[in-house]
């Protein structure tokens, strides 16, 4: 196996002791507003832009979306649900206004979740040898194909998402792969490839 085991620890999402009240960009199935800086070429992520809205302009702006449904998010395997092409503006001509609304600190907590990663990209994972915990403390898992933004060259691998617990403040989704590298799911040379011989325990068909 390449790559020499596991790795180091990829620590979880830490708490935060900062108490949010406002944010302009909670979650996707919800319409928001995000300061974006555009410098030189621009990479497709999940983010920017969202599936049916234009591409940030180069420099900074303030980029608009309307947000998906949750079941829109479920019809769409492997890809984002395309926003209403009306919901997406971005705003850079003058000084845009940013209207955050109050809302109870309970609702919008993981806005202070600190990240392992601050590019917002997807950190894949090696499987165990034994299996993680899939179902307790209200864990939920599933199996999925991998998004075509984040793995082009990989469209035939399965991953299994597995969530955090349902009493964790920070919310996060951790995401095993059969192939793939520690910094890269999608690279030529994977640090890991069970792909022939899955763990015993491997819930996914691939």
């Amino acid at each position: 196996m390449p790559g020499g085991g596991p790795g180091p620890p990829q620590p979880d999402i830490r708490d935060s002791s900062d108490i949010v009240y406002g944010a302009s960009f909670v979650t996707m199935t919800a319409p928001d507003q995000r300061v974006v800086f555009r410098e030189g070429a621009f990479y497709d992520t999940g983010f920017y832009p969202r599936s049916g809205c234009p591409h940030p302009r180069p420099g900074f702006s303030v980029v608009h979306a309307g947000g998906f449904s949750g079941d829109a998010a479920l019809m769409n395997p492997g890809s984002l649900p395309p926003e209403d092409p009306a919901s997406c503006t971005a705003d850079g001509e003058s000084d845009p206004i940013i209207n955050v609304a109050l809302q109870p600190p309970a609702s919008v907590e993981e806005v202070s979740c600190v990240q392992r990663r601050d590019d917002s990209s997807v950190r894949y994972r090696e499987p165990p040898p034994d299996m993680p915990e899939l179902t307790s403390g209200g864990r939920v898992h599933a199996c999925a194909h991998l998004p075509t933004f984040d793995a082009p060259t990989q469209g035939g691998l399965i991953q299994l998402v597995v969530s955090g617990r349902s009493s964790d403040r920070c919310k996060g989704l951790t995401h095993y792969t059969l192939r793939g590298c520690r910094e890269n799911v999608s690279c030529p040379v994977p640090d890991w490839d069970f792909t022939a011989t899955p763990p015993a325990w491997w819930p996914c068909d691939q």
